[in-house]
């Protein structure tokens, strides 16, 4: 793997840093700033406007399919104007819902096809461990991609 890869430095939402939500990053190099313009908690430094990573606990993802969802639009439209970007969610679509909750596995499901509809990807990764590598992964692949003059 080129070095460009192995050794990019990731870019942390400073609200996320702050509240310790970040996933950790072993091995990158990790700077703060805020992304909220770019609507997403992770990019490549570097490449502001051009990668970006929305992570999402499944407990949140749920409250932004149901009460939030006007407001995660809004997101979803800042994170669209990235060349490159997903939501990667850290549990599969069938975990419980908490109980708080109002929402059922079906509305999940449905509201999950409407944020695919938009054109934006969706990934349940399954566990905070595999979301982790999941955006690196994607990360690299979209530098490659850059790096390549991909268009897609």
């Amino acid at each position: 793997m080129p070095k460009s890869l192995e050794r990019f430095s990731i870019v942390v939402d400073s609200n996320e840093f702050h509240h310790g939500n970040t996933w950790i990053f072993p091995g990158f190099n990790i700077s703060v700033k805020s992304l909220l313009k770019y609507g997403c908690d992770y990019a490549v430094r570097g490449q502001l406007g051009q990668i970006a990573v929305e992570r999402k606990s499944y407990n949140d993802y749920v409250r932004c399919l149901g009460k939030g969802w006007d407001a995660f639009q809004k997101q979803l439209d800042k994170l669209q104007t990235n060349k490159h970007y997903a939501v990667i969610i850290e549990a599969n679509i069938d975990d419980p819902i908490y109980s708080g909750s109002r929402m059922i596995h079906d509305a999940v499901v449905s509201q999950t096809a409407r944020v695919i509809s938009r054109g934006v990807p969706a990934v349940f990764a399954g566990s905070r461990t595999k979301a982790t590598l999941m955006c690196i992964k994607f990360m690299q692949s979209a530098i490659r991609r850059i790096q390549d003059g991909d268009v897609y």
